[in-house]
């Protein structure tokens, strides 16, 4: 005779890891980023260019410019990860992939929230960490399921962000270092991966 303590789908089983068959579906949602090295080898170079540049660029042509090198960056090494995402063999979204996708929107969404505030009560130092704090929580999130090296650079963004955030810390400095080290290290991850 059953009791309300029971499992509600049936008796659990021993030995049964049904995780993997959760990383199994995220590992093959997350192969068009993972396809090739390239986006990520891009993300590692123009994200740091951009962080370096923007002080000069704020100093010499005011807060307009720094506002676009950032779009302009962001659009740049969005287009090739675009391009090396659609250049694959063509398989269609998974439902799984397409919840992912807004998810991070999402966090982008509150980001973005989050840093307007920031810049209104007149603590725009702080994005830099708030946004390395915000990306290493994403790649944190999904990396233990999807691929593991996106769990290292998570760490890098998450302890970068909490330096960043220190006081007396440029957080630009740690944003450029933060990111070239974790997208040059998943695209290393990436080219391994597709030569084994």
């Amino acid at each position: 005779m059953g009791s309300e303590y029971d499992p509600v789908f049936g008796p659990t089983e021993a030995n049964v890891d049904d995780l993997e068959d959760v990383r199994a579906l995220f590992a093959r949602a997350s192969s068009p980023f993972t396809r090739s090295p390239w986006s990520w080898w891009t993300w590692a170079v123009v994200l740091p260019i951009v962080a370096l540049a923007t002080r000069p660029l704020l100093a010499r042509y005011g807060p307009s410019a720094p506002v676009v090198a950032w779009c302009s960056g962001i659009i740049l090494a969005g287009v090739v990860e675009m391009w090396v995402v659609r250049s694959g063999a063509g398989r269609g979204r998974t439902t799984l992939a397409v919840w992912v996708l807004r998810s991070q929107a999402n966090l982008s969404f509150v980001g973005v929230v989050i840093s307007a505030a920031l810049i209104g009560f007149g603590r725009a130092g702080a994005l830099p960490g708030v946004w390395l704090l915000i990306l290493g929580h994403s790649f944190l999130l999904l990396g233990g399921l999807a691929f593991r090296p996106f769990r290292r650079a998570g760490w890098i963004y998450q302890l970068a962000g909490l330096g960043a955030l220190l006081p007396g810390q440029d957080g630009l400095v740690w944003f450029a270092a933060a990111t070239a080290l974790g997208n040059l290290s998943i695209g290393l991850a990436v080219r391994a991966l597709r030569t084994d």
